[in-house]
């Protein structure tokens, strides 16, 4: 982190609250942490779910690697 321990757990905590606001630019991080396993367990299904979220409100890289996902069936189903 700048200034502060880096602590991933912590900063879902802080990405959840935001995404639960509507925040796409949170949703996106969220569904990375999700899909790296980064402060939480991995699962990739969660972090399709929150990909979709943010695309669906305009994010460009979540409309990128939601499109990834459906490619390659990470936690969704290939199309």
């Amino acid at each position: 982190g700048i200034g502060v321990s880096q602590d991933w757990r912590e900063a879902v905590r802080w990405y959840r609250r935001s995404a639960e606001s509507g925040h796409p630019a949170a949703e996106y991080e969220l569904g990375l942490c999700y899909s790296n396993g980064d402060g939480l367990k991995q699962d990739l299904k969660k972090a399709a779910l929150f990909y979709q979220r943010a695309a669906n409100k305009g994010h460009r890289e979540a409309q990128c690697d939601l499109g990834i996902c459906f490619i390659s069936g990470q936690g969704i189903r290939k199309d």
